[in-house]
């Protein structure tokens, strides 16, 4: 039994012992990296460089265009009230820009956005903190545009927004 013991301590002391020899190492491989003394060369394509400048300086990626730029560039969970959503290839387009300009004619203070997120055309308005601002904002939207009231909906949304 002794033996046994003596053979399970031994073979934990061996385990510790590479253990810690392996951490040194990756410590010195991390080291050497970071220090620029190390054989391993990094090359990031320019291609990939300017994509992802491009991709963080752009708002949102499903935004395709808005109206009414504000210049907001602040990010938050919020609501917005959706006017317009269709996947018809030939007209969704040309409908969700109509309507986009009729909304941005009426109510010039809201933020209009017109999105495609395959395949649907969406066109929503305003950055509200609350959902009970989006409600008053789509009985306004019904009062002055009666023929989109069908399809008025609040959603939940990430909004722009100013200090």
């Amino acid at each position: 039994m002794r033996y046994i013991f003596l053979i399970f301590a031994l073979a934990l002391f061996h385990t510790n012992i590479n253990y810690a020899s392996e951490s040194a190492d990756k410590a010195n491989i991390l080291d050497s990296l970071k220090s620029g003394n190390s054989p391993i060369i990094i090359e990031q394509p320019k291609a990939l460089s300017s994509r992802m400048q491009h991709s963080s300086s752009a708002s949102n990626e499903d935004e395709s265009h808005d109206i009414g730029n504000h210049g907001n560039n602040n990010k938050s969970a919020g609501y917005r009230v959706q006017i317009y959503s269709d996947n018809n290839q030939r007209t969704a387009r040309a409908e969700a820009q109509r309507r986009a300009n009729a909304v941005h004619a009426h109510f010039p203070q809201y933020k209009v956005y017109v999105a495609f997120q395959s395949p649907y055309w969406r066109v929503k308005i305003g950055d509200f903190r609350s959902r009970s601002q989006a409600e008053e904002t789509i009985e306004d939207l019904r009062q002055k545009l009666p023929a989109y009231g069908k399809e008025m909906r609040v959603i939940r949304d990430h909004i722009n927004f100013s200090e």
